[in-house]
């Protein structure tokens, strides 16, 4: 609530809290103000310097813009805008005047380009009644410019809120979740892997592998021209509907099934992003742990140490393997059926069934290692198609996240025609045993999370002096990059980085872990990163960085791309001209189909006339601003609007009688709540197909004609002169920074690193099954520090050799805006002045109490959508799972935290969501702030002073 203003008169009108959200309101509204005047195409011309007041493509050579001496003057129209580009945008080293000829740079290339992007037909986020890529990089610009000034600019009693104040409207740092890591137990696992989460309705899992014998002609096999038998595998898909009265269905699948559907989905969906189907993998992965007889260890009694060791890690997997598997019981009627009930059994029993032979342990209790097993018990220990079967489950449930595919009769059909009424005891067995391989790699991948979670809260602790070093002393930065400079090797540094580098260590081992081993999805990427290591010429390569500086060569690659042969194309040009040009053929192709599915001349010819013919901007405008009004689809607005009113573009009452039915299914369908199936299950998907046709048809026609758009622009000189310009200005100091560096070195440990990764990778693609979790994480450590000095002196030589400060002068520059963050936080600054809302609120005729009113529903407001985006959090992560939500958290587990800056965690929430808030929210808000915008002038003026005396 407010405070009271009664008292004496030098008392605070405002609680500190009040005024910190007020500024940051007010500094929100300056900055839209501000961006939204960059719509226009004569924006740059009016910002002031380094751009020109008059037409770029008029400027002679011999004209240049006029250098303003000492710092430019801030103006009333661009304050904010105009700070942050003078002292964060030109001051970055590789945009100063010693690399760039500003005159040449900004003016005839920057200010060029931008004003012919502006006047070309592009779409915007209302054409797609989507939110565009644009928009959601303007959204982060200015989130991102909020988050600055409201750390760097501060009010009378910003010190006070910042210590005090905000516990007020429960501030909580994100670091307080690291200290909530949430472990699943193994029996919410179990309950998770029986069926996964329901999506849209659906659960599944391909549950396990059959092989098939089928039997060929006998004439051909007694030609010996065939064999009798003919083998292949199928996938057992267990699939169920998120009703009361559905039962589980099994049905088997061969993988070319699989490919059918990824086909009849594409043909049904031609707009779609249909995900990838993965490719086959004939692989099969080794249930028993064998280790190679090493004579020289046996014979070693120095090392029966190691030896204990080793069994001890082993029989505690048995131990594990058997807790996980104490449920297998099949039909005592099958003699292959395993009867699992305690780790001691697996020992001494004679059967050598696939269960039995996967729980066993490698090592007797012996002081010597057994010898391999014989051929016969290795090929029992093998699980055909796993990796397959994995990929195979990742991609159906990436499917069911699209709810229209996850309820078109094709993929119903795969997932429940023909199903399975009962399955053999050898298909239980299997599917049993892959459930609780599935279990085992869920409860080590939270092993691994624990450990690693240990490892970095006692690295974060003991980073402490790090931490102060950098916050508390303007100078901290330097020192650090001071000390990499003189300190040849990891071993000879400070504790302080020693334990920043540990620290980046484990978060890559973590980053490892999850790439290549965490994922359904893991196995296909890494096989594409080993192909690719596998076909890189290394050693041609290394001959190549020996003899030759690569940024000299990558300048030239640069320079003979972007060269314009007797004044044609250049061939950059014409590359993305080209890439542009098959893109916009296949979307052709798209469209076509597309149109034939809806199969009416009258809405396609409509459609076209709205996107490629209209010559109107104004009645589109108009349409646009009706269907706002009116709240429905801009689309749909469209196809029923009377204002287009040309006979050519007639519909008739019939066909938007049609599109009305298909819109109302849609809505519907927008409307379902988590995909509850019971209301999925009376939508007519029938009636639905032809608005969803609609909607993918606009947006094809859209992209079609932006991609034209952009072919025009590459076309055109003003893209490829600023491009030009970028590729010199960031390659010309490198060109020099490199010179005097061993490159070829660096590469070499690169590659041996790679090398080193991908043997223990190949090693843990089979050993994850029966190795401990300490054991996967110290392969993973191992590899990464046996190569980390290598990497560490190839960086500390590049510092070493930078004749030209590059290093020095990014630093100084990184240093320069942690300054002006910390800038609102020092105690006694006389120089920079403060937002002074006392001196503000009476030289208004503000009503006090309306005022802080309306602040307190900022307040409250900023608290609700801080509740709705962790909501939001929330409801991703159990759509997903706790274990990939704990990888987040750790992954964002860091040594500074955004409050150490003065960043409050609203603006970093305002960031990371893309949507910018609820626009109807935002709209409720705005027109109750008749006092604060009272306030805006008089803060405006305020601003600029407070701007104009910083000094950095």
């Amino acid at each position: 609530m407010a405070e009271s203003v009664s008292g004496p008169e030098n008392l605070a009108l405002l609680t500190p809290t009040q005024q910190h959200y007020l500024k940051r309101a007010l500094l929100k509204l300056q900055i839209e103000v501000e961006t939204g005047k960059f719509n226009q195409k004569e924006s740059l011309r009016r910002f002031g310097y380094p751009f020109s007041p008059n037409d770029p493509n008029l400027l002679k050579k011999n004209d240049k813009i006029e250098i303003p001496n000492g710092r430019p003057d801030l103006s009333e129209e661009y304050p904010l805008t105009k700070f942050a580009f003078y002292n964060f945008i030109l001051t970055m080293p590789f945009l100063s005047e010693d690399h760039q000829n500003w005159n040449e740079f900004w003016v005839r290339r920057v200010q060029a380009c931008y004003e012919r992007f502006m006047v070309m037909d592009i779409s915007d986020s209302s054409d797609r009644d989507e939110v565009t890529k644009r928009k959601k990089m303007g959204h982060k610009l200015n989130s991102l410019l909020l988050m600055v000034y409201n750390a760097g600019i501060g009010t009378q009693d910003e010190l006070e809120y910042y210590n005090k104040a905000k516990s007020e409207i429960g501030d909580k740092t994100t670091s307080a979740r690291i200290e909530n890591l949430l472990f699943p137990t193994k029996e919410t696992l179990q309950a998770h892997l029986a069926l996964g989460d329901f999506v849209n309705g659906i659960s599944l899992n391909v549950a396990g592998v059959r092989k098939v014998e089928k039997l060929n002609n006998r004439f051909l096999s007694s030609l010996n021209l065939k064999k009798s038998h003919e083998t292949h595998f199928e996938f057992l898909i267990q699939a169920k509907l998120n009703l009361e009265e559905s039962e589980e269905v099994y049905v088997s699948r061969r993988y070319s099934d699989f490919k059918d559907l990824h086909h009849k989905l594409k043909k049904k969906f031609p707009g779609k992003n249909i995900p990838s189907l993965p490719g086959k993998i004939n692989s099969e992965i080794s249930l028993t742990d064998k280790d190679e007889y090493d004579e020289e260890w046996e014979d070693d009694e120095s090392d029966y140490e190691k030896e204990e060791e080793v069994r001890a890690q082993q029989d505690e997997i048995k131990k594990t393997l058997a807790s996980l598997m104490q449920d297998l019981h099949l039909n005592d009627e099958n003699p292959g059926t395993p009867e699992l009930d305690s780790p001691e059994s697996f020992a001494d029993s004679p059967k050598k069934n696939k269960a039995a032979l996967f729980l066993k342990s490698p090592v007797k209790k012996s002081s010597k290692l057994d010898k391999p097993i014989r051929k016969s018990q290795d090929a029992q220990t093998k699980l055909p198609r796993e990796k397959t079967r994995t990929a195979l489950r990742g991609y159906l449930r990436n499917l069911l996240k699209d709810v229209e595919i996850s309820q078109c009769d094709i993929l119903k059909e795969f997932l429940f025609k023909d199903k399975i009424l009962k399955l053999t005891n050898d298909e239980l067995t299997d599917i049993k045993i892959r459930d609780k391989l599935d279990l085992l790699l869920l409860m080590n991948e939270i092993k691994f999370q624990k450990e690693t979670y240990k490892k970095i809260a006692v690295l974060k602790k003991e980073s402490l002096p790090l931490r102060a070093k950098l916050l508390k002393s303007d100078e901290g930065i330097i020192e650090i990059f001071d000390e990499f400079k003189a300190k040849k090797h990891i071993n000879e540094l400070s504790p302080m980085l020693k334990n920043f580098i540990e620290w980046s260590k484990i978060e890559l081992a973590a980053t490892i872990y999850q790439l290549f081993l965490g994922t359904d999805n893991s196995y296909e990427l890494y096989s594409q990163v080993r192909r690719l290591h596998k076909l890189t010429p290394y050693s041609v390569m290394y001959q190549i960085l020996r003899f030759t500086n690569p940024m000299l060569i990558m300048k030239g690659m640069i320079e003979l791309l972007m060269a314009h042969p007797f004044g044609g194309k250049s061939l950059l040009q014409t590359l993305f001209y080209g890439i542009l040009s098959d893109d916009i053929k296949h979307q052709s192709k798209t469209i076509v189909e597309l149109e034939a599915k809806i199969n009416n001349e009258s809405l396609i010819a409509r459609l076209k006339y709205c996107v490629f013919d209209d010559k109107d901007p104004e009645i589109m405008e108009s349409v646009r601003d009706e269907s706002q009004q009116l709240k429905i689809e801009y689309l749909l607005m469209l196809i029923i609007t009377p204002k287009i009113d040309d006979p050519d573009y007639f519909i008739d009452d019939e066909t938007i009688g049609l599109v009305y039915e298909s819109y109302n299914e849609h809505k519907k369908l927008q409307e379902i709540h988590d995909g509850d199936a019971k209301e999925l299950i009376f939508l007519d998907h029938d009636r639905l197909e032809l608005y969803s046709n609609l909607k993918q048809l606009h947006k094809l026609y859209i992209k079609k004609n932006d991609k034209e758009v952009l072919q025009q622009l590459w076309s055109e000189p003003e893209l490829t002169s600023v491009l030009k310009e970028c590729f010199t200005m960031f390659y010309q100091p490198l060109v020099s920074l490199f010179r005097n560096s061993h490159v070829e070195i660096a590469f070499k440990h690169y590659e041996h690193f790679m090398d080193d990764l991908i043997l223990a990778i190949d090693d843990l693609l089979n050993e994850i099954y029966t190795k401990d979790t300490n054991y996967i994480i110290d392969k993973i450590m191992k590899v990464i520090s046996k190569h980390e000095d290598g990497f560490y002196t190839f960086l500390h030589d590049v510092y070493r050799n930078d004749k030209d400060m590059i290093f020095q002068k990014m630093i100084d520059w990184i240093n320069g805006i942690l300054k002006f963050l910390r800038n609102s936080k020092k105690l006694n600054d006389l120089k920079t002045k403060r937002i002074d809302f006392n001196e503000i609120i009476k030289s208004t005729d503000v009503d006090l109490k309306e005022l802080q009113t309306e602040v307190e529903i900022l307040i409250e407001n900023t608290r609700k959508h801080r509740e709705k985006y962790n909501a939001k959090l929330e409801k991703s992560i159990e759509k997903k799972d706790l274990i990939n939500d704990n990888w987040k958290v750790i992954n964002n587990v860091e040594i500074f935290q955004a409050q150490d800056f003065g960043i409050n965690e609203n603006d970093l929430i305002d960031i990371n969501d893309e949507t910018g808030g609820d626009d109807e929210e935002k709209e409720k808000i705005n027109t109750k702030n008749h006092e604060i915008k009272k306030v805006f002038a008089v803060f405006q003026k305020q601003l600029l002073a407070v701007l104009e005396s910083y000094n950095p």
